[in-house]
């Protein structure tokens, strides 16, 4: 139980997250030209299913309800689905893919390597997207390739630069 004078000590992170599986989206959310995105809430409701207690108030994923799947643009699947519908349904497929996570957090009730520690658990556990472990599939798994502490603002500006996906990588995965 918190005591009510308890300060808030918000902190910043960046966690780089690496597809292990392709990730499957039913539905594409673009952020720009050759740019889509990834639900803020579809992650933090990975982090909320292996946490056990509830996050709100204690993490925050910035990123104005997207964060963006740092992939070439993906290519469209057709599956079957067995619901009661028996139907094929269209899937936009994305691998290799990476996400850079943006977070502020109360350290005060949470560390960065608990944050971290669910990261990886929802990346074998849960996963994302469609089909994912969470839902009896396979895709969407992940892990974390990358943390960076930016809570100092003086690196923040130096780790934006080299958080970003290189234009090489976009090239050689080509």
């Amino acid at each position: 139980m918190l005591a009510a004078n308890q300060t808030i000590e918000l902190k910043r992170a960046s966690i780089r997250i690496q597809g292990e599986t392709p990730l499957l989206c039913k539905t594409l959310r673009p952020m720009g030209r050759d740019r889509w995105g990834f639900t803020t809430d579809g992650i933090f409701s990975a982090l909320m299913t292996v946490a056990g207690h509830p996050l709100r108030g204690l993490v925050a994923i910035e990123g104005a309800g997207l964060v963006e799947i740092c992939a070439d643009d993906p290519t469209l699947r057709t599956d079957w689905v067995s619901d009661p519908a028996q139907q094929t349904v269209a899937r936009h497929e994305f691998f290799p893919w990476e996400m850079l996570i943006r977070l502020r957090y109360d350290a005060a009730r949470i560390k960065l390597d608990d944050l971290v520690s669910l990261f990886e658990r929802a990346g074998f556990q849960v996963g994302l997207g469609s089909h994912r472990p969470a839902c009896s599939g396979s895709f969407g798994t992940f892990t974390v390739r990358n943390v960076m502490d930016l809570s100092d603002a003086g690196r923040e500006a130096q780790t934006q630069q080299s958080l970003r996906w290189p234009d090489e990588q976009r090239k050689m995965a080509r």
